[in-house]
């Protein structure tokens, strides 16, 4: 049905754990999705060779070596059949509720981008995916010490070629999945939200290898660049921003998202600040 796309880090230590947590918990998803690892990094040749994955070592980059968003979605287009992506960090748990629910997303839709939320959660051995109750037990885990992540979107389901003219982001820093977000609901797509039926976790790891940030930070320069091409915080959408609900009860509008009510509230906000500075 679909192709899942990542950019590993480097498999090594306890992100290296947490990474082949997340690649397990993929490939319990039925039907088994195709799977590709993007990048050189430490450990990705060989965990692509153990679980049978397909490996594309070279993108585009920019002066600083790293990937851009628009070279990874090119050639994750050409290296599978499969009619839809999804995108994500290669540290996300994802549960068998998710693919069930871009089912039936399908059926409503022909183009969308589906995103969901996922629940943080710390994460310090490997998973036995042969364990009968493994998913249950992580589940529970979540539920008794996991805190949600806010406005965050965590995954991204779009149809191959939706996104076309993308700009030089760089793919793993902040604001390049705002920008997915905008994108679509400037081409007036649906934006349909999975999390109050789909089950995602985000295994906690720090950002210090990232040049700019700190502990609990993700705001370096790569990230404050994506920004700027992005366009600022104008266009910078959240999950809040989808049009849609998928629910236990079907798919719901979200009409505080369909309407920007939010942008158009910060719109407004930044309007009257700068009428206020006029006037002093």
């Amino acid at each position: 049905m679909f192709t899942i796309a990542t950019l590993p880090k480097p498999f090594i230590g306890h992100i290296g754990i947490i990474q082949r947590n997340a690649i397990g918990s993929w490939l319990q998803l039925r039907p088994k999705p195709q799977i590709i690892l993007f990048g050189n990094e430490e450990g990705t040749a060989e965990i692509a060779e153990e679980f049978h994955l397909q490996h594309i070592p070279n993108l585009e980059e920019n002066a600083f070596g790293m990937p851009y968003l628009s070279d990874a979605i090119r050639q994750a287009e050409a290296a599978t059949e499969d009619e839809f992506l999804c995108f994500t960090n290669c540290d996300i748990l994802l549960f068998p509720t998710i693919a069930n629910a871009f089912s039936r997303v399908r059926q409503h839709f022909e183009q969308f981008l589906l995103v969901g939320e996922c629940m943080n959660l710390d994460v310090r051995t490997t998973i036995d995916f042969s364990a009968p109750q493994w998913q249950n037990r992580i589940e529970q885990e979540a539920r008794s010490h996991g805190k949600h992540r806010g406005v965050n979107a965590d995954y991204f389901f779009f149809r191959r070629g939706m996104y076309r003219d993308i700009p030089p982001l760089i793919h793993g820093r902040a604001f390049y999945d705002n920008w997915i977000l905008y994108e679509a609901r400037r081409l007036h797509l649906p934006v349909v939200d999975i999390t109050p039926i789909a089950r995602a976790i985000h295994q906690n790891h720090f950002y210090g290898h990232v040049p700019g940030e700190t502990l609990q930070s993700h705001k370096g320069v790569e990230a404050h660049e994506n920004l700027r091409i992005l366009g600022g915080y104008d266009h910078a959408y959240w999950i809040s921003d989808a049009t849609h609900w998928l629910t236990a009860h079907g798919l719901r509008r979200n009409w505080l998202g369909t309407l920007l009510l939010r942008q158009r509230w910060k719109g407004l906000r930044r309007w009257m600040g700068r009428m206020m500075k006029v006037v002093s």
